[in-house]
């Protein structure tokens, strides 16, 4: 199952000037070859889970990245949960959580350097 995380400067948390630029917010949508793909979204605190098209695969990161955003494809295994006493309610955290993967990620740009780090293939994604 693949994920595609999207990387972007939308933001009205009052601490997103302190982060990097182009790496203000992070979200997901989740690939399931048997149903739509889900959109996990949390902005200031709020989830929200929205329904994209029915575009499988890196399809959707090469749609994000065409509107100018950061966009990697990476696997996803959701049943995995992170392992930890707690999770920040953030979009770090929620992604994190909804792709399965183990973290000290607390800003999208660590995020990026760890999904970078640990999937070398999702670079080769911008060519």
């Amino acid at each position: 199952m693949l994920a595609t995380v999207v990387f972007t400067n939308e933001v009205d948390h009052w601490l997103a000037k302190t982060l990097r630029p182009g790496f203000r917010h992070v979200f997901c949508a989740v690939d399931h070859p048997e149903h739509p793909q889900a959109v996990v979204y949390n902005l200031t605190g709020r989830g929200l889970l929205s329904v994209a098209s029915s575009v499988y695969g890196k399809a959707l990161a090469l749609h994000y990245r065409n509107a100018g955003l950061i966009a990697l494809s990476v696997p996803a295994t959701p049943w995995n949960r992170p392992r930890g006493p707690f999770t920040i309610n953030s979009c770090v955290g929620l992604t994190k959580q909804v792709i399965g993967i183990e973290s000290f990620a607390l800003t999208p740009y660590q995020l990026y350097r760890h999904l970078m780090k640990e999937h070398p293939s999702c670079a080769s994604s911008f060519d």
